[in-house]
């Protein structure tokens, strides 16, 4: 089995939940992550949804025992790496990142018109609740005819990996969800060198399960406190399901 080379990890509710009740486990994770850069030159990010500054201020518990990660990813997506001058954008990397995001937008935006007029045509009575450039929601007059429009489009969404297909009683949800973890991780191993079989993620929520699904890093896990939908992703992953929450 391969290195571990990169750790990646989400922020709030994996790494942080309650700070006090955690900060004794701050030194035994220190010394963890340290013992992996020794040995295997190994790299860690952290990817949170927070800005920069929030991630600053937020991780100020950890920074003052100096745990800090080599890289962090703001924002879902945006790299920035860890230097004597503090932590620096990595200006192309990210323009990169937001080309992907754009372009991956503008291919959303087509198939959900055309979606739109291929339900509409076959499904006359169906009613659009709701119709923008990366959401679709419309109401069938039965389970029935929602199953039917469910299988027709069920192959053509999972093409997108940010969009996903939700279901309530008469109603057809197609919308984005969060994708740009694993964006930013296969970029960021992309620079590095690195490979999937050398990459362990850990998350807890629905904005993570980009880099869970076992396409961005072969090794993954979640803690106990996770959302049902993100140990579902982990298990399918063949990953680690802990047994205590966050940073325990």
């Amino acid at each position: 089995m391969a290195d571990i080379r990169l750790i990646a990890t989400d922020l709030d509710g994996t790494l942080i939940a309650t700070p006090a009740r955690e900060f004794h486990l701050y030194k035994d994770f220190r010394e963890q992550i340290n013992n992996l850069r020794r040995q295997f030159n190994c790299v860690w990010a952290i990817c949170t949804s927070r800005r920069m500054g929030s991630f600053r201020r937020f991780f100020v518990p950890m920074a003052t025992l100096d745990v800090l990660p080599d890289f962090v990813v703001v924002k879902h997506a945006y790299i920035y790496q860890r230097t004597r001058w503090g932590y620096m954008p990595h200006i192309l990397w990210n323009i990169h990142i937001a080309y992907v995001q754009w372009l991956n937008g503008l291919n959303v935006r087509k198939a959900i018109d055309q979606w739109h007029r291929d339900v509409v045509q076959s499904f006359p009575g169906a009613r659009t609740i709701r119709r923008s450039a990366a959401r679709l929601w419309m109401r069938f007059s039965s389970e029935d005819l929602l199953g039917q429009a469910v299988s027709m489009l069920e192959p053509q969404v999972a093409a997108f990996r940010l969009l996903k297909i939700f279901r309530f009683r008469t109603e057809l949800d197609i919308r984005a969800v969060p994708f740009t973890k694993g964006l930013a991780v296969t970029e960021l191993c992309e620079h590095l060198g690195i490979g999937p079989e050398s990459v362990l993620a850990i998350g807890n929520g629905h904005n993570d399960t980009s880099m869970l699904d076992g396409s961005v890093a072969t090794r993954v896990g979640c803690p106990m406190n996770s959302e049902p939908e993100v140990v579902e992703v982990v298990h399918k992953a063949g990953g680690h399901i802990a047994g205590v929450p966050s940073l325990a």
